[in-house]
């Protein structure tokens, strides 16, 4: 029987297994970041921690947080090649 749209339960095939059957399940969380309750419909599986709002906020926030840290980790590892250059220069004897 289908109710408000809901979609009939979906054939899954795992591996080489038998055929097993998904249905849609009715639930309710609580974003950790706005505190709001959201209902949502989901196959099984973990609830979400954030709603959708503020899960696009915090992968934004995620990757601002990575590309800053890959331009740390650039500055330093260029700032170790220049001393490793300069130790190398200072090593040889001027030949002139």
């Amino acid at each position: 029987m289908i109710r408000d749209g809901e979609k009939e339960s979906r054939p899954v095939i795992v591996g080489n297994g038998p055929e097993r059957r998904l249905r849609l399940h009715a639930g309710t969380y609580t974003c950790e970041r706005c505190l709001h309750t959201h209902t949502y419909r989901h196959y099984l599986g973990t609830k979400p921690r954030y709603c959708p709002n503020c899960h696009a906020q915090r992968e934004e926030e995620r990757a601002q947080a990575d590309r800053i840290a890959a331009r740390e980790r650039s500055r330093r590892r260029r700032a170790a090649l220049k001393k490793e250059q300069r130790e190398r220069d200072a090593a040889v004897p001027a030949l002139f």
